[in-house]
């Protein structure tokens, strides 16, 4: 669904850890093997909603009970500059750390996991700012998550975290992207610390703050095109452009388009001069509520888990919705 890149920015919060650009193969009803890449940040006008008649049925799946996790505890650094981070098992009892990104289209593991995914299925190429990497497609092992097996797609792929200097020094050795989450309510309470992985019963709409109906937002540049989860709604600081990406794995509290930004003419200076320094941006509206304190990066529209931590967040992707009820005005 959203292939994106690794772009390797300072340190900490400067990094845009969830851009994997791949050569990412999917299964579709038919059995046929797709390839999708992306190199892009500027999403189209082109959206359909995520809402499918597969996603109906993984709400009857989370009524059975055992296939919901229980709720976990949300790592300190997440919304505060560093990744929202859980720790995956894989069967044989081994467990590793692992970002959850609604910007990455599918399952990653670390080509260190290789040994415990059987036979690759098909070789493929994953692009990132560091280079081309040899990669491969294998079948989705069993994943845990507090002991609880996970619903997934088909196919992961492998990935060389060590490329990533932050990601190493992390120990990440994976990423739970789209393929996974669509199939849950998800639901970050990062003023509790708290995530829950919410049953139908539990969603009570009345209780999550503002409603925005989930997308996917065509966006793609040259000859690479992808689709992003997106919501109609203009960026932090405005702008035309109404399809705006909601990216977990992005550090910061969002970026605009090129050219949205009036004024802050300083912080628009050190940006100029050192582009991997986000913009300092002390207050703006969105969505009717005041907001202070941001690091906003350019070049696309989004909002990132910086911006959504400020929040009780509502992931109800099998219904396509997301909840957004705030918190407080300035980050956590």
């Amino acid at each position: 669904m959203i292939p994106r890149e690794i772009l390797k920015k300072n340190q900490q919060i400067e990094i845009r850890t969830n851009r994997i650009v791949i050569g990412f193969i999917c299964a579709s009803i038919s059995g046929v093997l797709l390839s999708g890449c992306v190199t892009t940040n500027r999403p189209s006008t082109k959206a359909t909603s995520i809402n499918s008649a597969d996603a109906q049925s993984t709400r009857i799946i989370g009524n059975s009970g055992s296939l919901i996790p229980p709720e976990i505890p949300i790592n300190d650094k997440a919304g505060r500059g560093g990744w929202l981070v859980v720790t995956l098992e894989l069967e044989d009892g081994s467990s590793f750390p692992a970002i959850i990104d609604t910007g990455c289209p599918g399952i990653l593991l670390d080509k260190s996991l290789q040994p415990a995914l059987g036979k690759q299925l098909h070789p493929f190429k994953i692009w990132t700012m560091f280079g081309q990497q040899d990669s491969g497609l294998y079948a989705t092992p069993k994943l845990y998550l507090s002991g609880t097996q996970l619903i997934a797609g088909q196919y992961v792929a492998t990935y060389d975290f060590s490329k990533s200097s932050p990601m190493r020094k992390a120990g990440i050795k994976g990423i739970i992207g789209m393929d996974c989450l669509v199939n849950y309510c998800v639901q970050l309470d990062f003023q509790k610390g708290k995530m829950r992985f919410l049953r139908p019963e539990q969603v009570v709409i009345t209780e999550l703050g503002s409603s925005f109906d989930l997308k996917s937002s065509s966006n793609g540049r040259g000859s690479f095109e992808t689709e992003l989860l997106a919501i109609h709604h203009t960026g932090l600081l405005g702008g035309t452009n109404r399809d705006l990406i909601i990216d977990t794995g992005y550090n910061n509290d969002g970026a605009v388009d090129d050219g949205v930004i009036k004024g802050h003419y300083l912080t628009r200076l050190i940006h100029f001069f050192i582009p991997f320094r986000n913009l300092r941006i002390g207050r703006c509206v969105w969505d009717g509520e005041e907001y202070t304190n941001l690091r906003i990066g350019t070049g696309w529209n989004v909002i990132g888990l910086r911006f959504l931590a400020r929040h009780l967040v509502t992931f109800d992707f099998p219904q396509g919705k997301l909840y957004l009820k705030k918190v407080s005005s300035g980050p956590p």
